[in-house]
């Protein structure tokens, strides 16, 4: 069987192999309007498909599916996230906010 690549329809830029970008424009969009949670997730996604092995990624990706309360999301970002980066402080917190260890400030 002949390999096809997933299609995505995520506009083409140059710019758009740099995760720090991606991420830059995720809270562009929150900034916008504060509730694109979808809008910023898809800038999170693409930044995290960019760079998987960068922790500000997944908690990207898992602050976003909250919002949206997807939690079932939430937890595989969290959870790969910190597969991926188990010293990542923010991904910690999150981890021990939804564990309920931790009181949400």
């Amino acid at each position: 069987e002949v390999y096809e690549p997933v299609k995505t329809y995520y506009p083409r830029h140059e710019l758009n192999y740099n995760d720090m970008y991606l991420r830059t424009l995720a809270r562009e969009a929150l900034e916008a309007v504060d509730t694109n949670y979808r809008g910023a997730l898809r800038h999170y996604e693409a930044a995290l498909a960019v760079n998987p092995f960068e922790g500000d990624n997944f908690l990207g990706c898992a602050l976003m599916n909250l919002y949206l309360d997807e939690i079932d999301k939430c937890f595989f970002y969290v959870n790969e996230g910190l597969f991926v980066d188990p010293e990542h402080d923010g991904l910690n917190r999150m981890a021990d906010i939804l564990n309920g260890e931790v009181s949400q400030q």
